[in-house]
């Protein structure tokens, strides 16, 4: 009987009336039986009971037991996501800060900074770094005159920290176990150029692409060229080459023959000094112009008549100390001996020629 049904459904519903009222009164439910009436044969089947009991009840379980399977998967996976640690543990919750953003020196004299870098360490072998370069800066430097010049533990440093310095302008923060570190390094400028530096100072964290909280601070320096002072400009009657004179000879010393000779009468020598203190010494190649000259008998910058004139001049740059040495050339009278540095008259010396005019030396018997 199922067979046949199953191999020959429902072809057509008789409808007795044309309406449908009248098919939906044909299905008999009797005892809880649907009598289906059809061209063929009456198909009786048992209805479920109570709503949603049967049909629906093996499709409701399979429902629930897939959502079940789908919690518990996911439940497993978050457990195992937090069970996993970091395979490369970083520095954390760092901080970096410069204790002045601004400074000024001149040339020559060094300056400092003070960085601070803290962070928290996962493992021992958790570094960061602190590296020092130019975003503008004095044509012609060197890259060295800036660099790390002393390391500093603070108060809140905790741990064993150390502190590779091995590159002078990249500097490593680690400890050699886990800890809190606070660090401050200290940063050197030591110009040799006037002008305007303007220094990076970058923090990273070493061998890993993760980027630090803290971020770069720049420092400026604003160097001023060094201001050239006059430490000495005295005049004396000896002359020899290790005879410089320390004071100004009396007047009554600065007699001198007026006859030529090619024996220098006096030496004059000039210091230049670093601002007006005059404690710090210039270089040679710091120094400024110096010029020499006199109104009665001849100077030179050797002790050699024959380069002797009425005035002499060092270029600027080359030489600090200088000394200068006064012939006689048959003048005769009060020579008025004037000494400029930069520009700048800084002194005047005074010598006097008597006795006979006498000229020598022939070509060496110049006027200047």
């Amino acid at each position: 009987m199922l067979h046949q049904l199953t191999t020959k459904f429902l072809h057509r519903v008789r409808i007795h009336g044309g309406e449908f009222d009248s098919s939906a009164r044909a299905m008999n439910r009797v005892s809880g039986k649907v009598t289906l009436i059809t061209n063929e044969r009456a198909f009786i089947a048992q209805a479920d009971l109570r709503k949603f009991r049967g049909s629906t009840f093996e499709r409701k379980q399979m429902s629930t037991s897939i959502k079940r399977i789908a919690l518990v998967a996911v439940a497993a996976l978050g457990l195992g996501v937090l069970s996993v640690a970091p395979s490369n543990a970083i520095p954390q919750a760092d901080s970096f800060s410069i204790s002045s953003a601004t400074a000024s020196t001149t040339v020559g004299t060094a300056v400092t900074v003070d960085a601070t870098l803290a962070f928290l360490q996962e493992t021992s072998s958790d570094t960061m770094t602190i590296t020092l370069s130019y975003d503008a800066a004095p044509a012609g430097i060197t890259a060295g005159e800036v660099a790390f010049s002393s390391i500093t533990a603070v108060t809140s440093d905790l741990g064993t920290p150390t502190v590779d310095t091995a590159t002078a302008r990249v500097a490593k923060v680690s400890a050699a176990t886990a800890a809190s570190l606070k660090k401050t390094l200290t940063v050197s400028l030591t110009p040799t150029k006037a002008g305007t530096y303007v220094i990076r100072l970058t923090p990273a964290i070493s061998g890993s692409s993760t980027l630090p909280v803290s971020t770069a601070k720049t420092w400026t320096v604003t160097v001023a060229a060094k201001t050239i002072g006059l430490k000495s400009a005295f005049i004396g009657t000896a002359v020899g080459a290790n005879d410089t004179a320390t004071a100004d000879a009396t007047a009554a010393n600065l007699t001198f023959a007026a006859a030529a000779s090619t024996t220098a009468k006096a030496r004059i020598d000039v210091g230049q000094v670093y601002g007006t203190t005059g404690n710090d010494t210039a270089t040679a190649a710091d120094a400024q112009e110096v010029v020499v000259a006199t109104t009665k008998g001849l100077v030179s910058k050797t002790n050699d008549y024959s380069a002797a004139a009425k005035t002499v001049t060092t270029a600027a740059g080359v030489d600090a100390d200088s000394s200068y040495w006064v012939f006689s050339n048959g003048d005769l009278g009060a020579a008025s001996i004037t000494i400029t540095v930069g520009g700048t008259l800084v002194a005047t010396k005074t010598v006097t020629f008597t006795g006979a005019a006498t000229a020598c030396c022939n070509t060496y018997n110049r006027s200047g």
